[in-house]
This record gives structure tokens, C-alpha cells and sequence, in this order.
């Protein structure tokens, strides 16, 4: 009596099917992988800036805040500590020169520039002066040039 089991015909259908729904789905898990890790940098570059600002008022403690070109990460170097957060791959820096958060909370205004891969934006970094808060700007291609 012959038992009941798969053919090798249904096997190989099966796992085409398979193959096919995972083929279908991984760029959109990629994406939205790649999206959370957009938005944990700029949660982690928020929460390290506003570490520094502490330190400044409540210590009296300046904070070096720098891009390290090779380890993409931006560095927050103070006195006993330094923090780093990682760039994802998809965020290239346009422009970040060396910034000093001074022991009184002073800092120079300028612009840091980022670049999303992801939705093809630029996000500029205002750093404002005085207790050296920042906003967030986003901007297109086009707007960006022109601007």
C-alpha cells in the first residue's frame, strides 16, 4: 500500500510559491528597516544633544560634538565621556563641521546638512545660538539648490 506524500512536482511549487511571497515582501521589510533606523538616529541625536545641554547647565561642562568621517557616527566628547551615534547607511552628511557646546550652554549658529537616501531629502540641522537648541528643516532637491 503506498503511503500518501508529497511529489516532487508539489514540493518544488510549493517552495516557488514560498520563494515568490519572500521575494515580494523583502524590499518593503528592507525599507521599513531602514526607515526605523532613520528615525532611531535622529531620536539618539536628539537625546545626546540634549545630554550636552545638561551638562552645560547643570555642570558647567563644554561638549565637543564632531562627525567621525570613518566610523559614521556623530561624537560627543566631554570631559570623562564621549557618546557616539551611528549614521545609518542610508543618511550621507553634506555638511558637518566641528561644533563646540561651551560650559555655558553657548553655541555657534550654524547649519549641519544631512542627506536621506531613503525619501531623497535634505534635513538641515539649525543650530540656534543660546542654550543651543536646533530645529529640523527638511528640504527637496529643488528647494534645497535654490535656497
Amino acid at each position: 500500500m503506498k503511503k500518501p506524500a508529497f511529489t516532487m512536482l508539489e514540493a518544488v511549487i510549493v517552495l516557488g510559491i514560498v520563494a515568490l511571497v519572500v521575494g515580494l515582501t523583502m524590499p518593503a521589510m528592507t525599507r521599513d528597516r531602514q526607515a526605523m533606523a532613520e528615525e532611531q538616529f535622529w531620536r539618539n541625536l536628539r537625546h545626546n544633544w540634549r545630554q550636552a545641554q545638561l551638562r552645560a547647565e547643570l555642570n558647567q561642562q563644554s561638549t565637543q560634538i564632531k562627525y567621525n568621517v570613518v566610523a559614521q557616527t556623530v561624537e560627543f566628547d566631554w570631559a570623562g565621556g564621549q557618546k557616539q551615534v551611528a549614521i545609518p547607511a542610508t543618511i550621507k552628511v553634506f555638511r558637518f563641521p566641528k561644533l563646540k557646546m561651551a560650559a555655558d550652554g553657548y553655541i555657534k549658529a550654524q547649519t549641519q546638512v544631512f542627506y536621506s537616501e531613503l525619501d531623497q531629502h535634505y534635513y538641515l540641522m539649525k543650530i540656534q545660538l543660546a542654550w543651543g537648541g536646533y530645529r529640523i528643516e527638511k528640504k527637496d532637491q529643488a528647494s534645497f539648490s535654490n535656497g
